[in-house]
């Protein structure tokens, strides 16, 4: 891993080494809760829109891809996953949710980014009348599973077993794409819309806590947009219909992860992050 002229940390490979490692979360009684706020420094920039290939008549003939989510209120940033760097145990549910398509977001990952435990399943409901294909790939890229979900209401679970970060898309759509993030522990949090996270019933001990998130500028967006110029011009020639446009999809690879060293004692604990 390598280090931006900021001080942040990247890469995917850093983030997966630590899953598991150092410090044991003894069984204890006494415990607290880390909590905090993730933000923005600045003012963030504009999120790309693509074409929809697939389905424009139902989905919108663009979508913006929600890779910097922020609040304009308090300047939160959400998706950011916020763990405990080589914890263990904790807690963890039998199943962890996906979804594809709502009245607010068809036609995309109600869940852009899902943290689970690995080895639990993940559930994934299609709640559009399209066709969804959630597609996951390990940190090697091979390909962890791959489900076609056809029907509204369609539901399915599939066992993550690779940990680390898993990128996720859906086949049929291009725009759709997030991540599956597994770890060996349950000491971690998404932030929500206002950027905040909480992770409950942490042991007294030291930790590093970090802040992961997928980033903002995309290593390949000169081919999405020739891509999608090329596509426009053969569909307006009649050779190609929309539908079998081959678009070329983002990607976020230099992810950002940022540290801190922790003590956690007998009360809650509060602590900030800001991306810049």
């Amino acid at each position: 891993m390598g280090k931006t002229s900021n001080g942040m940390m990247m890469g995917v490979c850093g983030i997966a080494a630590v899953f598991g490692l150092g410090v044991s979360a003894q069984e204890v009684q006494a415990s607290a809760s880390v909590s905090g706020t993730v933000t923005f420094a600045g003012s963030p920039p504009a999120n790309p829109k693509i074409r929809v290939a697939k389905n424009a008549d139902y989905c919108g003939n663009e979508m913006e891809l929600p890779v910097l989510v922020v609040n304009p209120k308090n300047k939160g940033v959400q998706w950011t996953v916020v763990y405990l760097e080589g914890a263990s145990g904790g807690p963890a549910q039998d199943k962890y949710d996906l979804e594809m398509g709502d009245p607010k977001k068809k036609c995309d990952f109600v869940q852009h980014v899902v943290a689970m435990v690995k080895n639990k399943n993940l559930s994934m409901k299609n709640t559009d009348p399209v066709l969804h294909n959630p597609h996951t790939f390990n940190e090697k890229h091979a390909t962890q599973f791959n489900v076609a979900l056809s029907e509204k209401g369609q539901v399915t679970e599939k066992r993550v077993r690779a940990g680390g970060v898993n990128k996720l898309q859906c086949d049929s759509h291009v725009h759709m794409n997030g991540y599956v993030i597994a770890f060996e522990h349950g000491y971690f949090a998404v932030t929500d819309a206002e950027g905040n996270f909480k992770i409950g019933d942490v042991p007294p001990g030291k930790y590093k806590l970090t802040a992961w998130h997928e980033s903002w500028k995309a290593k390949n967006m000169e081919d999405v947009i020739r891509s999608t110029k090329e596509a426009d011009e053969k569909i307006k020639a009649g050779s190609i219909k929309p539908e079998d446009a081959q678009l070329e999809r983002p990607l976020y690879e230099d992810h950002i992860v940022l540290s801190k060293e922790i003590e956690v004692k007998d009360s809650d604990l509060t602590v900030a992050f800001e991306l810049k």
